[in-house]
């Protein structure tokens, strides 16, 4: 039986069921602090609240000075308090709107809701698909594929206002099968009293359904690949990569294909870029979502490049096989990519990150699918071809990452910048740095060359918005004394290869 039916033969209509549902409750799962942290932040919403309009009744009242520039500095002072607050508010109410889905996660489950289906071999295979699609939709039917580890977690909710639907709607589809097929399973229960429920037919309802009830939630993981199964290989890229080419573009770009610990700082630059920073996690940064600020973003992906270097550890030095020991590394990556229990910076954990469920089980597909396709491409042309490959896209396209080839010029070239602005052309960022003030914390621009160099997620937020604001992402390479980025160095198939291109 596939898993989606075995799913709801025992755990939705088994007789069991209660048994397998109480099991996986975890019943000391409350937080009894979430009211206490729900109520500081409502209280702390209120007080920006009231900031807010303290500022705004200065703004008003702002009476000209005689001189413009006092009066402009003033001006831009309270805009700038106002627009922190703004940024405040949005961090206390995603806060708070985790709070109230976690108190709701959090509430005790109501396992007697489960009195209202039909219970007994209800096989949904042997029902037409127009019918089991109806009854995917009552229960609110939810699939989450991981394909790094070859599972999918089956989830269906149950609430006291669904209930009752759930059962006509069921013993409505189960009733018309059984018109169709003429035939009834009474006759054939082994006891007179008691009524076994088939694909043909579901008992009635024994209980009046509470619509107020708290709801249960039937959740279960399913593996794919069980021990001994046989693999379908994939097919080869069917692309010659060439080391002399490699080598000239890696000149070009500024590394040394030898040197293998810069070929693993570059790799893991890439490989961060790819399967974490331009998947659906770029899509909760956006204005839409607003999960993550730039600051965050910044001090985030530093972190994830941090993990994804140590996972890939100590490269060979220019051999054309990685050793058996590392046959795993892809996998490694994946887990730390996906590690639900590692803290970013700001504190948040994955789970926290992600809009929703969906969305996080998106995130675990996009990053299963790009560790699959570099474990092919790794078979195919060998494992260190891979590593420059990635190496020379982190050079192209990510020269302003730390680690990258490029950091360490732009670190230098910005803290002159905060000690001297007039090095900006730009009029307007001269004044934008005058304004921004001295370093927040009360760094020197020394400390924060240093930390820099250690890498922004060792930044507080005050000063990675800082550095952002102060010009940290717009410099060019030319001001860095950097070559032009030479984006076609490599055959555009090199490239491509990097990119998933089959179903995972």
């Amino acid at each position: 039986m596939d898993p989606l039916a075995a799913f709801f033969e025992q755990r939705v209509f088994g007789a069991s069921r209660k048994v397998l549902l109480g099991a996986a409750v975890d019943h000391d799962s409350v937080d009894t602090d979430l009211a206490r942290q729900k109520a500081a932040l409502v209280a702390e919403i209120r007080d920006i609240q009231e900031r807010q309009a303290r500022l705004i009744q200065e703004l008003e009242n702002l009476k000209p000075s005689g001189d413009p520039e006092v009066d402009e500095a003033w001006r831009s002072g309270i805009q700038t308090r106002f627009a922190a607050t703004v940024a405040e508010q949005c961090t206390k109410k995603e806060l708070l709107g985790e709070l109230v889905r976690k108190e709701k996660a959090a509430a005790p489950v109501d396992l007697d809701l489960l009195d209202v289906l039909p219970q007994g071999r209800v096989d949904l295979n042997r029902l037409p698909e127009e019918q089991q699609r109806r009854i995917y939709d009552a229960f609110h039917l939810e699939l989450r594929y991981n394909a790094h580890r070859r599972e999918v977690t089956i989830r269906v909710s149950i609430t006291g206002e669904t209930a009752p639907i759930l059962a006509a709607t069921i013993e409505t589809i189960l009733d018309e099968r059984a018109q169709t097929q003429k035939t009834g399973s009474e006759a054939n229960a082994s006891d007179p009293g008691e009524v076994v429920a088939d694909a043909l037919r579901a008992p009635g309802r024994t209980r009046t359904c509470d619509s107020t009830a708290v709801g249960s939630a039937i959740e279960e993981v399913a593996y794919l690949d069980p021990p001994g199964r046989r693999q379908v290989s994939r097919p080869s890229s069917g692309v010659n990569v060439e080391w002399p080419v490699l080598d000239a573009a890696a000149v070009r770009l500024g590394f040394d294909i030898r040197d293998a610990e810069r070929v693993a700082d570059l790799a893991a630059v890439a490989v961060t870029r790819l399967a974490w920073r331009d998947g659906p996690v770029e899509d909760w940064h956006s204005v839409r979502l607003r999960r993550i600020t730039d600051p965050e973003m910044m001090r985030a992906n530093t972190a994830t490049t941090r993990v994804v270097r140590e996972s890939i550890g100590q490269l060979p030095l220019f051999v054309r096989q990685l050793p058996s020991m590392d046959a795993d590394l892809f996998t490694r990556m994946g887990d730390v990519l996906c590690d639900r229990a590692r803290r970013l910076p700001d504190g948040r954990r994955l789970p926290d990150l992600a809009p929703d469920r969906g969305q996080l089980a998106l995130y675990e597909q996009h990053v299963a699918a790009y560790c699959a396709q570099w474990r092919l491409v790794a078979s195919d042309v060998g494992p260190q071809k891979l590593f420059t490959l990635l190496a020379c896209h982190a050079a192209i396209f990510n020269w302003r990452w730390w680690l990258s080839t490029g950091w360490n010029q732009l670190v230098a070239e910005f803290i002159r910048r905060i000690d001297d602005p007039n090095r900006w052309d730009d009029p307007w960022e001269v004044a934008n740095l005058r304004r921004l003030g001295p370093l927040p914390d009360g760094l020197t621009t020394e400390q924060l060359h240093t930390v820099l160099l250690a890498g922004p997620d060792y930044l507080s937020p005050a000063v990675a918005g800082f550095c952002l604001r102060a010009g940290l992402g717009a410099l060019h390479p030319d001001a860095c004394g950097l070559p032009p980025v030479q984006r076609h160095l490599l055959p555009a198939h090199y490239l491509r290869m990097l990119e998933p291109r089959w179903p995972i």
